[in-house]
């Protein structure tokens, strides 16, 4: 199995429920779910830190990026402050500092290199998606545990017609969540 399939695997297992209204999986089946919920977990923060390391190797290719990324971040905070500064309403006693003439400086300085930072970041950018796009083929180390039919049919009993909120505002029907773990999870 490649990353991505554990990434997609991980979406279904951490969305299966241990509870609908009163019905609740045994003990043991809560275990099971628990503990392949873990191992999905470890592989995935054992590669987003192997990532972050292929990262800091990119960057090393643009010594200049974190000083840059530093500036425009700096630019950025002036500009809002200045803006508050600018559209404040209120109590003059409570009004905004106003940034100082050397921070106003500094960010109209600054953001004559925002075009430069934005292409290096974008290199940077492309770089490391294609890293992380080739390392998810990879194949993952990962001893695969699976639920026993009569484990699936607790899960089953527990979720009933109860729909699975994937993501915000996104519902999947029971059956069709079912049929996805039976294909992913069920021996």
């Amino acid at each position: 199995m490649n990353y991505i399939e554990v990434f997609n695997k991980h979406a279904i297992i951490s969305k299966l429920p241990l509870k609908v209204g009163n019905r609740e999986l045994r003990s043991c089946t809560k275990a099971k779910l628990f503990l392949l919920r873990v191992q999905y977990n470890n592989v995935i923060e054992t590669f987003e830190k192997e990532m972050q390391d292929v990262l800091k190797e990119i960057k090393k290719d643009y010594p200049e990026f974190d000083s840059q990324a530093s500036e425009i971040q700096k630019m950025y905070s002036i500009n809002a402050k200045l803006k508050e500064y600018d559209e404040y309403d209120g109590e003059e006693s409570k009004r905004p500092e106003k940034p100082s003439d050397e921070d106003l400086k500094f960010a109209k300085d600054a953001i004559k290199k925002e075009p430069e930072f934005k292409e290096l970041n974008d290199k940077l950018t492309k770089e490391y998606i294609e890293a992380r796009n080739q390392r998810l083929q990879d194949k993952a180390e990962l001893k695969e545990k699976k639920f026993t039919e009569s484990e699936f049919a607790e899960i089953i009993e527990v979720i009933g017609d109860s729909d699975i909120e994937m993501e915000e505002g996104k519902n999947i029907k029971s059956e069709d969540f079912l049929s996805i773990v039976a294909t992913l999870f069920v021996d």
